[in-house]
């Protein structure tokens, strides 16, 4: 075991994409964990005194302001950090969602066969007839004046139910294959219970896709968020949100470009950074797939 744990973190440190995606995340992360250190301003107050030019108009980037100020005064810098935080919230409680979705409807649609199998893959079939976005665009404006938790609550709830169908495939898939191994046949003759199959000796097995796949939903999650936002679905103002700074600083584009080209670099960064980590480890739990 610890031979093979070696193997495969010496193939993840090999593989220069992924320590570059976990420098990244790591980043991103750290942004997030120490915005209240790292930022000097508070990200919701606006600030019309110094905040803002004679004429009304955003401070430029200063030593006060690293990143400038956008059109109430706040420090784009402090919501950039702030926001990291809700990105990453959003994100992570999404992919928590469609994990767990994901994962119980594949081990019970590959283990179980026949006519549950079926039902429940022309269900996912008709989750993935819609293309993700718009699905989540869709639910997100039906949410949206429900009470149905927070605003941020409502995003990634939004997210997770409508991005699970990847993850249930990918595990159906792997426990089609499993199934009909002697170690699952030896369960059933000593008369272990289906659901001790499904999490004893199924789930272990099937831990590394749904890994690399949960990396690489949190990429997806993260820019999903982001549109949302942007088109004033995600989490309401003044919550500092990437997208909805792109919204708010579409306006300023020329004499202010600033405030649409932070949390755009900030957007791709997180992206990049957890696609090429969920590439690295897709990489160690399957090597086969890249020879």
């Amino acid at each position: 075991m610890a031979t093979a744990q070696f193997r495969a973190w010496r193939r993840f440190c090999r593989n220069r994409g992924a320590l570059v995606g976990a420098f990244l995340v790591s980043m991103v992360l750290a942004m997030a964990v120490l915005a209240p250190l790292l930022s000097a301003h508070d990200p919701l107050s606006p600030d019309f005194d110094s905040g803002l030019t004679e004429l009304g108009a955003p401070v430029e980037p200063n030593f006060e302001y690293p990143l400038g100020t956008d059109r109430l005064g706040r420090s784009v810098w402090s919501r950039l950090v702030h926001g990291a935080e809700v990105s990453l919230v959003v994100g992570f409680s999404a992919v928590l969602i469609a994990v767990t979705f994901g994962v119980l409807i594949g081990l019970v649609a590959g283990y179980a066969g026949g006519m549950v199998d079926t039902l429940l893959m022309r269900l996912v079939d008709m989750v993935l007839a819609f293309p993700f976005l718009l699905l989540a665009i869709l639910l997100a404006a039906l949410l949206r004046e429900s009470a149905v938790g927070d605003g941020t609550a409502k995003v990634f709830i939004t997210l997770g139910v409508v991005g699970w169908t990847t993850m249930a495939r990918v595990v159906r898939g792997k426990v089609l294959t499993l199934r009909e191994m002697d170690f699952i046949e030896s369960a059933r003759c000593v008369g272990a219970s289906t659901a001790r199959i499904l999490f004893r000796h199924l789930l272990p097995n099937v831990l590394g896709p749904i890994a690399v796949l949960a990396t690489l939903g949190m990429a997806q999650m993260i820019l999903a968020e982001s549109v949302l936002s942007y088109l004033s679905l995600g989490p309401p103002p003044p919550t500092p949100s990437w997208g909805r700074m792109l919204y708010e600083g579409q306006t300023y584009y020329r004499t202010a470009p600033w405030l649409i080209a932070a949390p755009g670099v900030a957007i791709l960064i997180t992206v990049i950074g957890f696609n090429l980590l969920g590439e690295g480890l897709r990489d160690v739990f399957d090597p086969k797939d890249h020879h």
